[in-house]
């Protein structure tokens, strides 16, 4: 099944850090991502009121930077038990253990 995703919420987000629902939504994305499973993206295109299809390079840096951190950006197809790796390495990094 694919999940389709809306970023449109971060559409132009130039800051160098995330907030409110910005932060909210790279947090959902990043766990709809460590599950196998189809994730596609899309933001909402007002001129042509509807919503397109959205690239991982739509996302801003911060963004993507914080995916790549946890193991789950780009490469959607990685395999799952190195995604789960990583993400676990992340963990221990910032929590301790």
């Amino acid at each position: 099944m694919t999940i389709w995703y809306d970023v449109t919420g971060l559409a132009g987000w130039n800051k160098p850090y995330l907030t409110g629902i910005q932060r909210t939504t790279v947090g959902i994305l990043q766990g709809l991502l460590s599950h196998d499973g189809d994730v596609r993206l899309v933001s909402f295109d007002a001129r042509r009121r509807c919503f397109v299809p959205a690239g991982p390079d739509s996302l801003p840096p911060v963004a993507r930077e914080l995916l790549a951190a946890a193991g789950s950006a780009a490469d959607i197809a990685e395999p799952a038990g190195e995604r789960e790796r990583r993400t676990m390495r992340l963990r221990r990094a910032i929590f301790g253990g």
